[in-house]
This record gives C-alpha cells, structure tokens and sequence, in this order.
C-alpha cells in the first residue's frame, strides 16, 4: 500500500491485528496516519484500531483511537507492539494481503 498524503494527514500504514477470538467475531484492524503541519512539519500519529465480524456485517465495539508522538513508521510500529504483542506479531497489510491472495488459489 502506497504512502498518500491528504490535506496534513500522511497514510503511513495498516496492520491486521492476529489477535481476535476464535469464531472471527470480533477481529482487529490497526491504521495509523501522520499529522502534518501545513508547512510540511510533521506533529504526531493518529492510530485508530477498527473492530469488525468476520461472519457478518457486524461492528462488535467502537473504535479505538491513540495518538502518538512519534511519526516514522518503526517507531510508530515500535510502540504499538507495546499496547499488543499480537500487533508485535501481526503481519504488514501488504504481505498479509498477498499470503490471503496466494492461498485462494
């Protein structure tokens, strides 16, 4: 996924969370974006950390949202792992998204 920027937010990334429980009903989403200040200067990161039903069209609890210092994707990634080991452990979206492509085949 290609980093993208829109008026002072820069998409930096997205995570499938391993975490979740057995029957898929409440799976993880992590996304973060930078904050921007017009002038270029980057503020801080914006996580939010959508919640969602494998099963069916169902949202199981509100979203969660943190803000973080940091800005580049390592550190970002650094202290996320910190809020979850399953994060720690969960694959970029890119190769998640390509390993569930390959193994529809």
């Amino acid at each position: 996924m290609k980093n993208s920027t829109h008026k002072g937010m820069e998409f930096l990334g997205m995570r499938f969370h391993a975490g979740g429980n057995r029957e898929e009903t409440n799976q993880q989403r992590w996304m973060w974006s930078t904050i921007k200040s017009r002038e270029g200067d980057s503020l801080g990161t914006i996580v939010t950390i959508t919640f969602h039903d494998h099963n069916q069209f169902r949202i199981p609890q509100q979203p969660g949202i943190i803000a973080l210092a940091q800005t580049d994707t390592d550190a970002v990634v650094e202290v996320l792992s910190q809020f979850s080991t399953d994060f720690k452990n969960a694959h970029e979206f890119k190769i998640e998204y390509a390993e569930y492509l390959q193994s529809q085949n």
